[in-house]
């Protein structure tokens, strides 16, 4: 597994331990900041993050039809990535003790997809400058994500049909992109579900 997959496979299992232990203990649903996996159940959002990771970390595995929902789930890593950076850079400042291992795995994937393709001037693990980790953030993210087109779903929801139609046309949105529904797993098909995530999510 290259250094991009793992941290794919560790931004996975970090999303799945919030879902399943950390917000349930809160009694809280879950909040990454990506409103619509955000107001998912948390059953739908643990089985859309399997799909998701099997597609993601899976050579075998065909890609998936892109729609709003998988690429908003895909978008809910690297927001959690961001926020993890920005915790432990507030952590190394307020307690004085380094802090690291999620810009040292971003620094280390980033290395890894150099020679594919360049990425943005490439900051120390050491470096408490937020604005060029989001840059780097960004683009590990631009490499799965091509844009952000499920940001607009409101929009969509709200246009006149033949106004939306022509809307997507003129952005290349495809038609269903917005009409996928979430996955609604029973309570036998949710335990196949984490067994899933616990695969994926394990280290190999």
């Amino acid at each position: 597994m290259g250094s991009e997959a793992e941290l794919v496979r560790q931004l996975l299992g970090f999303v799945y331990f919030q879902i399943n232990v950390v917000w349930p203990a809160a009694g809280e649903p879950y909040q990454s900041g990506v409103s619509l996996f955000d107001r998912l159940e948390a059953s739908q959002q643990l089985a859309l993050l399997a799909e998701v990771g099997q597609a993601l970390l899976s050579a075998a595995q065909p890609p998936p039809k892109l729609t709003s929902l998988r690429e908003a789930t895909v978008a809910v890593l690297y927001e959690e990535l961001r926020a993890c950076v920005a915790d432990e850079i507030d952590c190394e400042l307020e307690e004085g003790t380094p802090s690291r291992y999620w810009r040292q795995l971003a620094v280390r994937a980033c290395i890894a997809v150099a020679d594919d393709e360049p990425l943005a001037d490439l900051p120390d693990s050491r470096s408490d400058d937020l604005d060029a980790w989001d840059l780097i953030v960004e683009s590990l993210a631009d490499r799965i994500l091509w844009d952000r087109d499920w940001e607009m779903e409101d929009i969509f929801a709200d246009a006149v049909p033949e106004r939306g139609r022509q809307l997507k046309q003129f952005l290349g949105i495809e038609d269903d992109y917005f009409r996928d529904i979430a996955p609604d797993p029973t309570v036998h098909q949710l335990d196949a579900v984490r067994s899933q995530l616990d695969a994926l999510t394990r280290k190999g």
